[in-house]
């Protein structure tokens, strides 16, 4: 999975290194507890922070396979 990075930091591949776990683990646990599911929709701000990095309001969609 390609993820468009503005800077090129240590800091900036492990937080990537990072969010790409968190999705696969999500992902996981999403395709063993719900198989019939295409994605997981996320509306928390915290659950949106968690999965995105970004402290926002709004929606987070991460599907099962592809780019969110």
């Amino acid at each position: 999975m390609e993820f468009p990075v503005q800077e090129h930091s240590d800091a900036a591949a492990l937080f990537l290194e990072e969010l790409r776990s968190r999705w696969d683990r999500c992902r996981s646990l999403l395709a063993a507890f719900a198989p019939e599911a295409r994605g997981l929709m996320v509306f928390n701000r915290v659950n949106i922070y968690y999965l995105t990095g970004s402290l926002c309001n709004g929606v987070f969609w991460l599907p099962l396979e592809g780019h969110p």
